[in-house]
């Protein structure tokens, strides 16, 4: 079932001679349950993508469709709260607020909705991401790949329908990186949550997806289904 949708997407920065297209008439299906990376060179607009995917940055023409509600037609104050709701954002430099703890940052989402936490859940999450002796830690008194860890936390607390990751492992050493692959993988197979992760570096991610997407100059120029 189709969970994200993509209808001549494009974005451009700058005015008529400085423009530049990031996203270039961007079409693209992605059903329920699929893990997919999206790969391209640096700068060829696969981030932007993804953050037009996401809600994140406005797109200057074109459709975003997820389950069924094109965001596109959302005011802002609206699209923040669809956002939350339906979607967990990763990014590579983690973007925890350093003066919240790490069970404050995972449930922030939660918070933000004024609804109370699912204990029950919340310690199968941590427990998943080996972090019950962390929670009262501040982001600096972690490492790179426990604030990776708290990230996916926060991402996957609110049971999103959609996972997206800007360069997750771009920051840790390969072992970490392996490490958080296999844990958006886990929550991809456990819950049936969409994954769509964005790299560079293919590596460990190629294995674990069920389709890579290759991005270059603000287009798809190849789509590949794995599985």
């Amino acid at each position: 079932m189709e969970i994200l949708k993509a209808v001549d997407l494009t974005r451009i920065y700058g005015e008529e001679g400085n423009a530049v297209k990031a996203v270039d008439r961007v079409n693209l299906c992605i059903n329920q349950g699929e893990f997919v990376v999206i790969t391209g060179k640096s700068g060829s607009g696969k981030s932007t993508l993804l953050h037009l995917l996401g809600g994140v940055d406005r797109m200057t023409s074109g459709a975003v469709i997820i389950d069924g509600k094109n965001i596109s037609d959302l005011k802002d104050d609206e699209l923040t709260n669809f956002r939350r709701k339906n979607i967990g954002f990763i990014y590579q430099f983690y973007n925890l607020i350093p003066v919240l703890n790490v069970r404050e940052n995972i449930i922030l989402p939660i918070a933000l909705e004024g609804v109370k936490v699912d204990e029950d859940y919340f310690k199968e999450v941590i427990k998943t991401l080996n972090l019950q002796k962390r929670l009262r830690h501040l982001p600096n008194e972690l490492s790179g790949g426990q604030q990776q860890r708290v990230a996916i936390g926060r991402a996957v607390i609110n049971h999103p329908k959609i996972i997206l990751a800007d360069e997750p492992t771009g920051n840790l050493d390969s072992k970490n990186g392996k490490k958080i692959l296999n844990m958006l993988k886990y929550y991809n197979k456990t819950y049936g949550q969409t994954v769509v992760i964005v790299t560079h570096d293919m590596g460990e991610a190629i294995n674990l997806a069920d389709r890579v997407i290759t991005f270059a100059d603000g287009k798809i120029i190849k789509d590949e289904y794995r599985k």
